[in-house]
């Protein structure tokens, strides 16, 4: 994710990654209103058109518990979960992940593993954590050079309009040392034809 600044690059570069690596059937980036705690959009979703959780209710209240987290949440065998999660919340999931990305913008890295016997093992958390840790940073580089690449665009503009001011500027000054030579030119020479006579 280093070697880009596009912001979708980065997002897509780790989810297919982290995918790779963990065998996650879909992984996905929330983006949601930690103090609120509900999710308000799904940014990227890799191995799915949809985010599995977003498709329902029940999946969009627990979709919202992984994304006002501060820290990861594993959820595995989910089917065999009592409470207030719902067996057939996601299809064909047994496990669900969540990775904290930026907790201030309430962004978060959500892995989910294939049934029958997916699950997240202490090395997949591990990894995560670590991937969801690396795209935190990139993506705060991107958004870092994207403000810079707009500054300096302003500051590219500004100078360009300085340069033109100073040039008008420049043009003016030239005209008027123009208009004064001409103006002493002409007054020698009209103070010289009289002189010219009455000396005669």
């Amino acid at each position: 994710t280093g070697a880009t600044f596009d912001h979708k690059g980065i997002i897509d570069r780790t989810l297919s990654m982290a995918s790779e690596v963990v065998g996650a059937a879909v992984i996905s980036l929330v983006r949601g209103d930690p103090g609120a705690g509900r999710p308000v959009a799904v940014s990227r979703v890799w191995g799915k058109s949809e985010d599995p959780l977003s498709e329902s209710v029940p999946g969009r209240r627990l979709l919202a518990r992984f994304v006002s987290g501060k820290a990861p949440l594993l959820l595995n065998a989910l089917a065999t979960l009592k409470g207030d999660v719902p067996a057939d919340v996601c299809e064909g999931c047994r496990a669900i992940a969540g990775f904290p990305v930026d907790t201030i913008r309430g962004t978060t890295l959500v892995a989910y593993a294939p049934g029958p016997d997916g699950r997240f093992g202490e090395d997949d958390v591990r990894f995560l954590s670590t991937a969801a840790a690396h795209l935190a940073v990139s993506l705060e580089k991107a958004r870092l050079y994207q403000r810079l690449s707009s500054t300096r665009d302003r500051l590219e503009v500004l100078v360009r309009d300085r340069t033109e001011e100073l040039r008008v500027a420049y043009e003016d000054i030239r005209n008027r040392e123009q208009v004064k030579d001409r103006f002493l030119s002409n007054l020698s020479h009209e103070m010289r034809t009289p002189l010219t006579t009455v000396t005669g």
